[in-house]
Formats: C-alpha cells, sequence, structure tokens
C-alpha cells in the first residue's frame, strides 16, 4: 500500500482546539479567539510590509538615478531630488544626500549605501513573499467560481397573468457598468433595535424647540444631543453611539457658539448646559475613534483623575464665556470699559512684548490691578499708552484726572500698599489702612478715589478717618468674594 503524504497541510494556518495548549485557568475558548486574533494581527502586518516593501524599490532605484548627476550645482537636480525625498519618510538619515559634503567621494560612498539599503529591502520582501506562499488561508486557496448579478424587472399593474409568469425568468446578465456599486455595511447583533432607535431620535430631533440663540447648530442631532439631560451619560452614550458622526471638534464649536450666545442674553443655566454637552464632545473626539466608550466608562467614577479634569474644564470654559459676554454686554451699553484680550489686530503681538507682571495682570482682567501694576513701575505711563493705543485697555478716565495724573496718584501711595492692590490682598488693604495714622489714612483713601482704585459712594462723605476706614473695609470685603472665586478659576486654568 502506498504511504499518504500529509505533509501538505502542515502550511494551513488554522486556529484548531486540538493545537492549543494553554493554563488550566484559562477557559479555552478565550484561548481559541486569542490565537485567531494572533494570527490575524500577524497576517495583516505581513502583508502591510509587503506592500510598503513593493512601494521603497522602484522609489530607491529613482533615487539612485539621481544620485548619479552629484555632486552638481544644476538646481533643477537638487530640487528634483529634493521633491522626490519629500514622496516617502522615514529614509536613515545617512542616507539623505543633503548630509553628503559635496565631494565626489562622499557620494560615492553614499550611492554604495543606497544600493546595500536596496538589497536589505530586496531579500526582506523576499523572506516575507515567501512566508506568505507557505501559509495557506481562506483567502489564497480558494478563488471565486463565477459571480452573477440579477437585476428584477419592477412589476406593473397592467402585467397579464402570462406577463407575470414570465417575469419570473431570470433576466439576461447586465455589464459591469450598470452593476449596482458595493458599500460596506457594519453588522450588528439587532440591526432592527439599532434602526429603531435612530429612527425614534430622529422624529425626537425634529420635535426640539429652535431658539434664536442655535442659530449656530446646524443638524438637528445636534441640537437635540445639546439639550439632552447633562446628567443622564447613559443616554448620552447611547445617542452618541448612534450618531458617531457627532463627536467632532466642528459639532463642539457649533454649540459652544451657541452657548456664548445664551450667556449674552443672560440665559446663564442654558449656556452652562451647552457648554456641558460641548465639552463631553471634545473630550471624546480627543480620546480617538473609540473615545466614546472610553470616555464615558471613566466619568462614571467620580473620584477618576479623567472625571476631575472634565468637571475642572467645563468650570473654567464656564467662568470664562461668562465673564467674556459681561464684558461684551457692559461695552454695548456703552459702560465703563475694561480689558479685552480678544486675539484680533495687533493685540496679541502687544501683549507678548509686555512684561510678565503686566501680563499676568491683564489675564485677570482685572482693571484695578492692572493700573497698580502700572503704578509701581517707572514706564507705567508708555506701558498703559501702547495697550490703549491697540486696544488691550480700554478704560476711561475717572473724573477729570488724565492717565499722567493717574499714574502719578498711584506714585504716592506708600510700596506696601501698591503691592497689596497688585496682588489683590484685600485683607493687607484693611491691615495697612488700619495701621496708618488718620491724616495719612485720609491721604491715601483720597490718592485711591482721585486715582479710581476706590469707588466714591456718591453723595456719601465719610467726616472722619475712622469712617473712612470702615467704608474702604466694606467695599474691600465686596471685593474680596469677587477676588477668591477669580483666584479660583486661575488656579484651575494653571
Amino acid at each position: 500500500m502506498s504511504r499518504i503524504d500529509y505533509s501538505r497541510w502542515d502550511n494551513i494556518e488554522l486556529s484548531d482546539d486540538e493545537d492549543i495548549e494553554g493554563h488550566p485557568n484559562v477557559d479555552h475558548k478565550s484561548l481559541v479567539r486569542w490565537r485567531q486574533e494572533q494570527i490575524r494581527k500577524e497576517r495583516a502586518e505581513r502583508r502591510h510590509a509587503i506592500e510598503q516593501y513593493k512601494k521603497q524599490l522602484p522609489w530607491l532605484q529613482t533615487y539612485l538615478d539621481l544620485l548619479h548627476h552629484f555632486p552638481t550645482t544644476d538646481q533643477a537636480i537638487i530640487d528634483k531630488t529634493n521633491k522626490h525625498l519629500s514622496a516617502f519618510h522615514g529614509l536613515p538619515a545617512e542616507l539623505l544626500f543633503t548630509t553628503v559634503p559635496p565631494v565626489p567621494p562622499a557620494f560615492d560612498a553614499l550611492r554604495q549605501r543606497v544600493t546595500k539599503h536596496r538589497e536589505v529591502i530586496r531579500a526582506e520582501l523576499a523572506k516575507l513573499q515567501a512566508d506568505e506562499s507557505r501559509k495557506l488561508a481562506s483567502d489564497t486557496i480558494c478563488k471565486p467560481g463565477f459571480d452573477k448579478t440579477v437585476v428584477a424587472k419592477p412589476s406593473t399593474s397592467s402585467s397579464t397573468p402570462s406577463s407575470s409568469s414570465s417575469a419570473t425568468k431570470a433576466p439576461a446578465p447586465v455589464s459591469a457598468a450598470a452593476a449596482p456599486s458595493k458599500t460596506e455595511t457594519v453588522e450588528v447583533l439587532n440591526p432592527k433595535g439599532v434602526q429603531l432607535g435612530k429612527e425614534r431620535h430622529a422624529k425626537e430631533a425634529v420635535n426640539v424647540a429652535r431658539n434664536d440663540e442655535d442659530q449656530y447648530i446646524k443638524s438637528d442631532e445636534a441640537l437635540y444631543f445639546a439639550n439632552l439631560a447633562a446628567t443622564n451619560y447613559e443616554a448620552l452614550n447611547e445617542y452618541l453611539r448612534e450618531h458617531r458622526h457627532l463627536i467632532s471638534k466642528d459639532v463642539s464649536d457649533e454649540i459652544l457658539a451657541s452657548a456664548f450666545q445664551y450667556a449674552m442674553n443672560g440665559r446663564f443655566a442654558k449656556a452652562d448646559h451647552y457648554v456641558h454637552q460641548a465639552t463631553v464632545l471634545q473630550f471624546c473626539a480627543n480620546l480617538g475613534p473609540d473615545g466614546a466608550p472610553m470616555f464615558f466608562a471613566r466619568i462614571k467614577d467620580p473620584n477618576h483623575r479623567a472625571a476631575q479634569m472634565f468637571h475642572d474644564d467645563v468650570e473654567r470654559t464656564v467662568a470664562h464665556i461668562h465673564n467674556r459676554s459681561k464684558v461684551l454686554q457692559a461695552k454695548a451699553a456703552g459702560k465703563v470699559t475694561g480689558i479685552s484680550l480678544d486675539p484680533v489686530g495687533k493685540k496679541m503681538d502687544v501683549f507678548r512684548t509686555l512684561p510678565n507682571d503686566l501680563q499676568q495682570a491683564l489675564l485677570t482682567e482685572n482693571l484695578e490691578k492692572v493700573h497698580g501694576v502700572l503704578g509701581a513701575r517707572k514706564d507705567g505711563a508708555d506701558l498703559l499708552k501702547q495697550c490703549r493705543a491697540v486696544g488691550l485697555i480700554q478704560d476711561q478716565a475717572v473724573g477729570e484726572v488724565s492717565d499722567d495724573e493717574r499714574l502719578e496718584l498711584i506714585r504716592q501711595l506708600p510700596a506696601e500698599f501698591r503691592d497689596a492692590l497688585a496682588n489683590d490682598d484685600f485683607d493687607k488693604v484693611n491691615e495697612l489702612l488700619e495701621s496708618y495714622e488718620g491724616p495719612e489714612a485720609e491721604r491715601v483713601i483720597d490718592l485711591c478715589k482721585r486715582a479710581g482704585i476706590f469707588e466714591d459712594g456718591g453723595e456719601e462723605e465719610f467726616e472722619t478717618a475712622e469712617e473712612a476706614q470702615a467704608g474702604v473695609e466694606a467695599m474691600a470685603a465686596a471685593a474680596a468674594a469677587g477676588a477668591e472665586s477669580s483666584a479660583a478659576a486661575a488656579m484651575k486654568t494653571e
């Protein structure tokens, strides 16, 4: 009896259950699945490497042909070689002609290195192709026997029984040009349920009321997501799972623009809600293609660092929108203006040239702190004029004093008092005022009023230094509350 040779089956790349031996504590089905994933991953990496090597070989040959013209001063050849190099990334530095001295021996050595590198690529390609041909898989040994496309004729109401019976016959094969194009579909476990969910969400999205502030949100799906409950992360996750196109920076910017418009109209609760939804989309987009499941898995744990970063980002954006909307509302109403850090015109160019302490004061958007910093500097008057010229500081003169007069008044304040004002240390301000004698305290308060640091109480006047100190303490206490919130926002920003 002749012996049967089974060696041809040794190359079949299968994940048979009997061929896998693992730890007894790991279930066998998981081992089989891991083995299958490993085989698919190695096969994909091998085929990708073969494809890349096939592209590199002709590219290296063209590169060698260009190197035969070097060394040269012909700018056309140099530009052509540079353009050729830009089409391929990852070439070792020792193979670049730009790193070689313009002498013939150096370029001879470069051509030898490029030729050697090409031979290494060719050997690697041959090895990978041998491995690919040795491995037998379903997509390499199975070939399509035939391919046939049948298009049913549309039925007509006037067709007779005989014609309807003839319509059941298969029509003639259509040409490849007339064949319908193939589309890639994603297989899901419950396609009917997914379709019903999409239809339900589409109907709900159409029914969402669109306000004037929502003009920046283009699609109804984005508007529906913006109005979902911010605390119901399960609903947010489900909706984004069915509408993955919403996870993008563009949609997030649309919702943020509407949030700013709500804040401009005084609807801060709606603006805060929109900021939360826009930040959800930003975090999901930044985490990559599968960022949404990862984000919602982490946000459920309030102690997770990612959750804390998310809530800090929301609070920081909300505070910024509130502040900017109030500033713009004040400007539109023609009231006392303040600091404008909008990156338009030459503002940012001038801002970068300012001293660091003045930059930090401008970032707080506290006009009193800015004047305190300017008053402590010898070049404060010139810096103020420079900032006002480009619109960084848009202040109006308090009373009848000019800018130079105001700075001169601030310079007359005690040095420790100026430092306390510049640092928003209102406790220190109160402490210093209490330590001054009656005439000195009255002089300091009068200078602050004339310079616009302290607001005048209208018709109310202080008869004694003690009353003046009590009034200053009340104003400082009110300002301290705002300073604490500004400091907290600044700490979160850092």
